[in-house]
């Protein structure tokens, strides 16, 4: 194989945690947009700019950098551009994207450094996925949990909030390696069909895709 092609191959794999022997996806979940009848909200797969990192570093060690080309404001919205260009058959190769991050609850300088921050942070993400990394959770369909108007809850009511909702998740889907493996390496499967496997493993739970 070429070495554009491992790379790229490499790049691209799954994010994994070994833990007991088995191997679970190592995936963070956050809270997106609320059902029509606002009983219920979405959650999505994602990873962060610090896993991104370190797939580059893990990949092609020093051979990669990034560099934010432009930093504009649109009303309340911050935007950032990143230029993440790898080192490969001795040639470097740039991909772009735009990331963004909404106006902080802080004011001041302090407000300004962490939207600043956001921003970037969310365009490096983005960059990546341009090669590769990361890009196959795009292709999970969002889980759906109990909502209260202002953030997920459990069964009972217990507020969520972005650190529980994570850890609540990743524990309910014990096997989601086994949902994992069939979306990424099986993709004649349609999403749908591995939810419904999924939905078997963990009949009764919280979890549940209608709306």
């Amino acid at each position: 194989m070429e070495e554009s092609q491992q790379i790229l191959k490499d790049l691209a794999a799954p994010f994994i945690r070994t833990e007991d022997g088995r191997n679970y996806p190592a995936i963070k979940w956050k809270a997106g947009a609320a059902s029509q009848n606002k009983k219920k909200v979405s959650c999505f797969p994602y990873i962060d700019a610090r896993q991104a990192c370190q797939r580059l570093n893990q990949v092609v060690g020093v051979n990669w950098k990034s560099i934010n080309t432009k930093l504009t404001r649109n009303n309340n919205i911050m935007e950032a551009t990143c230029e993440l260009s790898i080192l490969i058959n001795g040639e470097w190769i740039t991909r772009t994207d735009t990331g963004t991050a909404g106006k902080s609850a802080l004011k001041g300088d302090r407000g300004e450094e962490i939207q600043t921050k956001g921003a970037v942070s969310d365009s490096i993400k983005r960059a990546a996925v341009q090669w590769g990394i990361g890009a196959y959770l795009y292709d999970i369909d969002p889980i759906w949990v109990d909502y209260n108007g202002k953030m997920p809850i459990t069964k009972d009511g217990k507020p969520l909030y972005p650190k529980e909702l994570n850890n609540y998740l990743n524990k309910l889907n014990t096997n989601l390696g086994l949902f994992y493996q069939i979306v990424t390496n099986r993709p004649e499967i349609k999403n749908d069909t591995a939810f419904n496997y999924m939905s078997k493993l963990f009949a009764g739970s919280p979890i549940t895709k209608k709306k």
